[in-house]
């Protein structure tokens, strides 16, 4: 065994009477560098994905907001004083507090897919050139 071949710092005799110990540690300094590289790089896919769902989240929730209709009581969403958005937050926190009663719960979830159902079958209609019902 030579010092270029050492990896483990076990036999601290051999590494002594060689003069090995300096190749030795610089040797598994190297491994854990690399390692310590692989699992930051492992970090950084990990935390890109996690992004990249929550942006997905944030969008179809986004969507959600347009498929109630909510965008369409305001004629400028992006209004200097912020009033619509301050409406749409508050309805939706509204909202949300509210879902801790299991009966409001089931009620909305009943009405959320009577609009699903609506949509789809008025884009299913449009698609086919045929008159939408409400």
């Amino acid at each position: 065994m030579n010092c270029t071949d050492f990896t483990d710092v076990t036999d601290t005799t051999y590494i002594l009477e060689r003069g090995c110990v300096v190749s030795g540690l610089e040797t598994q300094m190297n491994k854990l560098d690399k390692r310590l590289l692989r699992i930051k790089q492992q970090k950084a896919r990990l935390m890109e994905k996690q992004r990249k769902f929550e942006t997905r989240q944030k969008i179809e929730l986004g969507g959600l907001v347009f498929t109630a209709d909510l965008h369409s009581h305001f004629s400028d969403l992006n209004d200097k004083d912020g009033e619509a958005r301050a409406i749409i937050l508050g309805v939706l926190s509204e909202a949300a507090e509210q879902l801790d009663k299991p009966e409001y719960r089931l009620a909305m979830l009943k009405r959320g897919q009577q609009v699903f159902n609506f949509k789809a079958r008025t884009k299913n209609r449009q698609k086919h050139g045929r008159e939408t019902k409400q």
